[in-house]
């Protein structure tokens, strides 16, 4: 079952930000990208280290732990392909934006 959950609104973003959620006991992170935003579990598949306190670069949220690069379209791992992170959707309805989790 899907579920939508409230991030906030779109001018709350600032670009490369990453901001930490917690939805339905999920640990989220959401950022915006250029005007594209992008949701993503909140823990780093190698070491479970947070991934809000890393940063973002050439379309890749990078763990500030070990380095560890991940896509923020597909969570393919630039490191490790065998280690994927979870991607959420994101839909941006009159000016607030969704996260959906399954």
């Amino acid at each position: 079952m899907e579920m939508k959950f409230l991030a906030g609104e779109v001018n709350s973003f600032e670009s490369l930000n990453i901001k930490p959620f917690e939805f339905e006991g999920k640990k989220i992170a959401v950022v915006r990208v250029e005007g594209i935003f992008y949701a993503f579990k909140n823990a780093c598949p190698h070491q479970f280290v947070p991934l809000d306190m890393g940063m973002i670069r050439k379309g890749m949220v990078i763990c500030n732990f070990h380095g560890w690069m991940f896509s923020l379209k597909t969570g393919d791992c630039g490191v490790n392909p065998m280690c994927k992170l979870p991607i959420y959707s994101v839909e941006i309805v009159e000016n607030q934006v969704w996260v959906e989790l399954e």
